[in-house]
């Protein structure tokens, strides 16, 4: 597979640059506190009692539904650890409290989808609306200054920037996050060491409505190329029932406004699994594009009602049988796009007819790796273009093997389903035209992560601003 490296290793090069599209960003945005590394968690299970470490290594098996107690909380931690998976729970309020007093974190930054979106694309160009429910002043202090916020008064609307659009009666959501690298080790009775980088967050429970309010949502949509849509992992129950009407009206009222606009969901799985259910029958036939991981497949195609392509994720995970799945999301809901992303690659379904060429996908594909492995391998809260046209990012080897393995899925099942396959155009390209839709693959740079919250995000906003743009 020489040759094909060497193409991809060329193409790599040859991505310093990318026009990106006019966005809007909603609706989820807090302040992170970052703790890097297991260093203080370790100081403080060392001080704890036998039975103590006894109760967490147990607990640690499973990953907890919620963090109530100090316990549950190493036994999270411990969790993502051994399994090298990102976490994300809720917590009652007193845990804050004690994190505030036990931990000195890193650095604070925006957190939450459109927070973190919000200020990567901004990082390339000024036209990028945000909107959120919850605009405190805190929370606008972390905007950039690019980040611009909707005010509608009568029928005027304007778009000032959001640190001067902050309301003083707003709460501030503060998320806790703590990162973890390859091989980092912790110990309770056991000395556990985590197969990848990856965190834990833990959320607080903060009231917020993922809904557009006291907006001009017509002028809003032609301002703008792209939408991002987050956090609608936050309802359940009656919040659910009450708002998905008007979530679905709202983002049919924004394509009605500008037929050229795409709207994409960033998934993040939630709590309520019958809401998540609806909402993806809901939300997920409203949207055109959908932005999930390796982990968040399993789940969706199991709320699907897809039993059989779940099942082979989780019994064989990779390039191919997370193909198989996305094919069926696709199906289910009757999308676009679906774009995956994944340790050291990016797997991205269009459907035909598509209104891009699936090479500026592709295209953009690369250049959000480059900008995703960047963000990684610094940390902070974005990447700018004088840093991207500054670093050497090639594809790595986790990338060429799962090529492989998609290849040899796909080449079994050719005769079956699909209309034409060029060996030359899966492996060297990237891009597989079937019959119905072009799956487009992309081997990513994989580096030592200093950090690895909101990678997905970056990932997905700027591949598709980049498309469009």
């Amino acid at each position: 597979m020489g040759h094909e490296i060497e193409v991809w290793n060329k193409r790599f090069a040859g991505a310093r640059s990318a026009k990106l599209a006019k966005a809007l960003v909603a609706f989820n945005s807090n302040v992170d506190v970052i703790v890097l590394g297991v260093g203080q968690a370790n100081e403080i299970l060392a001080t704890l009692t036998h039975h103590e470490l006894e109760v967490i290594e147990k607990k640690s098996d499973k990953e907890p539904a919620a963090i109530h107690d100090l316990n549950d909380f190493f036994a999270a931690l411990i969790h993502g650890i051994k399994t090298g998976k990102a976490i994300l729970l809720h917590a009652d309020a007193h845990l804050f409290e004690w994190f505030g007093r036990v931990f000195k974190p890193t650095e604070k930054r925006i957190g939450g989808q459109a927070g973190i979106m919000a200020n990567q694309l901004s990082a390339f160009h000024d036209s990028v609306l945000a909107y959120s429910s919850l605009l405190s002043p805190l929370q606008a202090s972390f905007f950039n200054k690019a980040v611009r916020f909707p005010i509608t008064k009568g029928k005027t609307t304007s778009y000032p920037p959001a640190k001067s659009a902050a309301r003083k009666q707003d709460a501030t959501k503060i998320n806790w996050i703590f990162e973890f690298k390859t091989g980092e080790k912790i110990k309770a009775l056991n000395e556990h060491a985590s197969p990848r980088a990856n965190r834990l967050i833990v959320a607080s429970v903060v009231p917020f409505t993922p809904v557009f309010e006291n907006v001009d949502l017509k002028h809003i949509a032609k301002q703008v190329d792209v939408a991002f849509l987050a956090g609608f992992h936050q309802l359940h129950g009656k919040s659910e029932k009450a708002l998905l009407p008007k979530i679905v009206s709202q983002i049919k009222e924004l394509r009605n406004a500008n037929k050229k606009l795409a709207v994409h969901w960033e998934f993040v799985p939630m709590e309520d699994n019958k809401a998540e259910k609806e909402l993806l029958q809901g939300i997920g036939k409203a949207v055109q594009s959908f932005g999930l991981n390796e982990v968040e497949i399993v789940e969706i195609l199991h709320s699907l009602g897809a039993k059989k392509e779940s099942d082979q994720v989780k019994k064989n995970e990779n390039a191919f049988t997370l193909y198989q799945g996305c094919t069926k999301i696709l199906e289910v809901l009757k999308l676009e796009r679906v774009h995956l992303h994944s340790y050291g690659f990016q797997l991205l379904l269009l459907r035909k007819p598509y209104a891009i060429a699936p090479e500026k996908a592709r295209d953009a594909l690369v250049f959000s790796s480059m900008v995703a492995a960047l963000k990684a391998l610094k940390g902070g809260e974005f990447v700018t273009r004088t840093e991207v046209k500054k670093y050497d990012l090639t594809p790595s080897a986790t990338g060429f093997n799962q090529l492989r393995a998609l290849e040899g899925g796909i080449d079994e099942e050719r005769d079956k389903r699909h209309s034409s396959f060029v060996r030359k155009d899966l492996l060297e390209k990237g891009i597989f035209e079937f019959k119905d839709h072009y799956v487009i693959f992309v081997p990513a740079p994989v580096v030592q992560s200093k950090s690895t919250v909101g990678l997905g995000d970056v990932i997905s906003s700027i591949a598709l601003a980049a498309e469009r743009g």
